[in-house]
């Protein structure tokens, strides 16, 4: 004699797909709101974005987002090698209760690979519960001279955290620029500290020496400002391997 199915079996499989497409529409939701903050973002890092561990899942999701008009998919090419990136559509902003934010993508190669990697930060500080004033966010508001690639925001403290992303070695006059407008906004209380988090074709170990090489910089009306070890305090430099530690960090000093 065949034993008989649980009496609940259709309710549970039911309940099992409606909580699946729940999830689905959470996600999906999630990728427009993100791309709508960004303008665009890259499979690699949506992935990340909303946690899944396979890649067939996040493309999945996108898929059925361009199907329905709600995203576009640009290419990009680097190095050879094709990649999408998503934009969002009229339809899109409309579906999460937006208006349209047009954005064309127009990025060169390296502004591409820089821009990917300050949002992989960005992703990274906010799954630690941190919250990420990204650029976009910052150019609007003209409040920083310094225009950083993101503000990172420490919960339940007043600490702000202006990061600079580091790929490649700076020109030492360009480099002492960019010092001044970062002390600048410092002293003016728009940040608490500034980190540069160093990758690619730079360590932080170079950055920290150039760094301490420097004993002057152009302030406000050609002045020189002296680098004082009070101003020095202001800036730290690590590798991006580290940033998951340099946050826990925070968190335990909090």
């Amino acid at each position: 004699m065949q034993n008989k199915l649980p009496a609940n079996y259709k309710l549970t499989a039911y309940t099992d797909h409606a909580h699946k497409l729940i999830i689905n529409t959470e996600r999906k939701n999630q990728i427009l709101n993100f791309i709508a903050e960004n303008n665009w973002a890259t499979v690699s890092n949506l992935q990340d974005f909303i946690k899944v561990k396979h890649r067939q899942s996040i493309t999945r999701l996108l898929d059925g987002l361009v199907g329905t008009g709600k995203l576009f998919v640009n290419k990009i090419l680097v190095n050879n090698v094709s990649h999408n990136v998503y934009t969002i559509t009229n339809l899109g902003c409309f579906s999460i209760n937006l208006g349209y934010r047009y954005y064309q993508f127009r990025l060169s190669t390296q502004n591409f690979l820089h821009a990917t990697k300050v949002q992989s930060l960005q992703i990274i500080s906010l799954s630690f519960g941190f919250t990420w004033i990204n650029e976009l966010n910052i150019i609007r508001s003209k409040l920083y001279s310094s225009q950083p690639d993101g503000v990172l925001i420490v919960p339940k403290s007043s600490v702000q955290i202006s990061i600079e992303l580091q790929r490649n070695k700076l020109n030492i006059n360009s480099f002492k620029a960019k010092i001044n407008k970062c002390l600048a906004d410092a002293l003016n209380k728009k940040f608490t500290s500034i980190l540069y988090v160093c990758t690619d074709n730079v360590t932080a170990n170079i950055m920290s020496r150039t760094f301490n090489s420097i004993n002057s910089v152009k302030g406000k009306n050609n002045k020189s400002v002296i680098l004082t070890p009070e101003y020095r305090k202001y800036f730290e430099f690590i590798n991006i391997i580290d940033y998951h530690n340099y946050l826990n960090k925070l968190i335990l000093q909090g």
